[in-house]
């Protein structure tokens, strides 16, 4: 039968074995938790740094990412003011959100950061127009001014000479 000790000293002088096991299993268990804690910091630390590789990746190819993301950070941070959550009650559940978002996107097998993107432009986010006029060559745009303008007959005007000029 357990005996309900007022300290450690009674303890120790009434059941040496008994209080010197007990301190041992108090060790062992604290040794195990903090174990369990460095694995699961490790893994943590293994899948921040996965999300980061592919949120970069996936940046590469969509430049607007970052803004994308702000998007709905900023879209998430009004909606949670509106229900009155003080900075500090926003940051923490902005953050549950996103690591389960993160955690159930890797968990099936799929980058965050696209489905961050995804998530973004069913929120209204639109991408930034691509450069169009990076996509034609010069002699093509000279030729579409040229055609502009004869077409508002101003061809021998001011701006009758090529826009781009041959290197």
């Amino acid at each position: 039968m357990a005996r309900n000790y007022t300290s450690h000293q009674e303890w120790f002088e009434d059941d040496p074995v008994g209080y010197l096991k007990a301190q041992q299993d108090s060790i062992l268990n604290a040794m195990n938790a903090f174990a369990q804690q460095q694995a699961q910091a490790a893994q943590m630390q293994q899948l921040q740094a996965q999300v980061a590789r592919q949120a970069k990746q996936f940046a590469a190819q969509r430049p607007d990412y970052a803004d994308a993301l702000k998007h709905v950070v900023d879209g998430r941070r009004k909606e949670y003011k509106a229900f009155g959550l003080t900075d500090e009650q926003l940051d923490a559940a902005l953050e549950s959100e996103v690591g389960g978002l993160i955690r159930a996107e890797v968990a099936a097998g799929r980058n965050p950061a696209e489905t961050m993107y995804t998530y973004a432009k069913s929120r209204g986010f639109e991408s930034a127009p691509s450069n169009i006029l990076s996509e034609i060559s010069d002699e093509d745009l000279d030729k579409a001014f040229d055609d502009m303008r004869k077409a508002d007959g101003i061809a021998d005007g001011p701006f009758s000479e090529p826009i781009f000029e041959e290197e």
